[in-house]
């Protein structure tokens, strides 16, 4: 009996060694915490913005070849999309993201240039379904990217991502409460009008001069490493 007991202690032992360093092994660089990687855990790495820390999901670590980030909550104030236009090129969204909202991340952050379809001008108002390439560093989801659902009055704008399989992944809080946030898609049927995710989890469409949370996306190098704070938050660590 005792022999067994010996036994069963080493065996113990031995799968949490291995245990723990698979582990810590998978928290060493951020393409790890990906959730095309692992569907377990929280998915989350900490940035600093201006003073906060704050948490994003690592969605997937092959967005055309990179790791794909996105804030976990909407930013703190609910914005346009633009003064009237849905098309997304260089309107009001994309100009704060990418001249503003950029300028909050640490300066050695290491943001990666990545090129996103976005609707075609000449699609609005039709039902088209044209889209075009544009390089931005900061942008929106597309309505392709996390609604599975085929829609004709919403352009392919990008792959599906397998973290919103569950309906419930889409739901994000503001101070606690369940808020709305923009795609970066507009509702091709009209002029003015640009897909939503709504407080209530469904998907709708709105105004683009109406304000609806905003959740900044991103891409990074999968081999970017972290550190653990002493609060237990991974942290991505700036490059020199």
């Amino acid at each position: 009996m005792k022999k067994i007991m010996i036994l069963i202690s080493v065996i113990f032992l031995m799968c949490t060694g291995i245990w723990f360093r698979f582990h810590t092994k998978e928290c060493r660089v951020v393409s790890d915490l990906a959730y095309d990687k692992n569907k377990k855990g929280d998915h989350l790495v900490y940035i600093r913005e201006g003073h906060e820390l704050v948490p994003f999901l690592v969605l997937t670590s092959d967005y055309n070849g990179e790791t794909l980030l996105l804030r976990k909550e909407v930013l703190k104030m609910n914005m346009q999309i633009n003064s009237y236009e849905a098309y997304y090129e260089n309107s009001f969204m994309d100009d704060y993201l990418n001249h503003e909202y950029i300028r909050q991340l640490p300066d050695g952050m290491p943001v990666l240039e990545s090129e996103i379809k976005i609707t075609d001008e000449k699609s609005l108002g039709v039902s088209g379904t044209g889209t075009k390439s544009i390089k931005r560093k900061i942008f929106l989801l597309a309505y392709s990217e996390v609604m599975e659902d085929q829609n004709i009055n919403a352009a392919s704008e990008g792959t599906f991502l397998r973290f919103f399989e569950k309906e419930e992944q889409r739901i994000v809080l503001k101070e606690n409460q369940k808020s709305s946030w923009w795609l970066r898609t507009p509702n091709t049927y009209y002029t003015s009008c640009v897909y939503v995710i709504g407080a209530n989890n469904k998907i709708g469409f709105s105004n683009a001069y109406d304000k609806n949370g905003v959740r900044p996306a991103f891409c990074v190098p999968g081999d970017c490493k972290m550190e653990t704070d002493q609060d237990g938050h991974r942290v991505l660590q700036q490059r020199q």
